[in-house]
């Protein structure tokens, strides 16, 4: 019995914000467009992290780094034409993840 109610109440979560959104006369629900595409900038930020961090000791190392970097860089220029704005939003993130990359890298102990 307990199953059958958390199972309702679930359903019961999962549709009411889709209820109050739908218009009473045409039935559907208004469209969100956001104003900015998040899922564009998570591409720099997350290769300027992983760059930022990654072990460069070696000559593969650094060349893969530089590889990652280049990859942000590519990413950032890479879509169809935007604003300007969107372009700096994208090179803000892709420098704060590489800064959270290297800070976290040299906050990690050293191997003696």
């Amino acid at each position: 019995m307990k199953h059958l109610l958390f199972t309702l109440l679930l359903f019961a979560c999962s549709c009411s914000p889709h209820i109050t959104r739908v218009n009473p006369r045409t039935g559907a629900a208004p469209v969100y467009i956001p104003k900015y595409e998040v899922g564009r900038a998570i591409l720099p930020g997350m290769l300027g992290l992983i760059g930022g961090v990654m072990y460069t000791g070696s000559t593969k190392g650094r060349i893969v780094q530089q590889g990652m970097f280049f990859g942000a860089a590519v990413s950032i220029g890479a879509w169809p034409q935007r604003p300007v704005k969107f372009h700096l939003i994208d090179l803000g993130v892709g420098l704060g993840g590489a800064a959270l990359g290297f800070t976290l890298k040299n906050q990690m102990p050293k191997k003696r």
